[in-house]
């Protein structure tokens, strides 16, 4: 039998000018070779508004996993390629 372990996280995320380059990240520490999955949903926002997010590790290689923009909802899979912190990291962006 196969056992996973998940967790969720909600908050709200006020939107910036992109210049200003506000970010929120979370990270983890997670083993090389591990299997992870990243659920990113948007609730019903103020129009003009762009979620952007990126995962990354903090390894000596800096493994970049993915990057997407103007995000509704969106699922990344993904295995590790170090023992390293998995970060993730949003920007809510004011569109001109």
């Amino acid at each position: 039998m196969l056992a996973g372990l998940g967790s969720a996280i909600h908050f709200d995320l006020v939107a910036y000018p992109e210049n200003q380059n506000v970010k929120r990240c979370l990270s983890q520490w997670v083993p090389n070779n591990t299997p992870v999955q990243v659920k990113v949903g948007v609730e019903t926002g103020l129009p003009g508004q762009s979620l952007n997010f990126e995962i990354h590790d903090d390894s000596s290689h800096a493994n970049q996993y993915a990057s997407r923009f103007n995000v509704k909802d969106e699922t990344i899979q993904l295995t590790t390629q170090a023992h390293a912190n998995v970060i993730v990291c949003f920007q809510n962006v004011l569109l001109p």
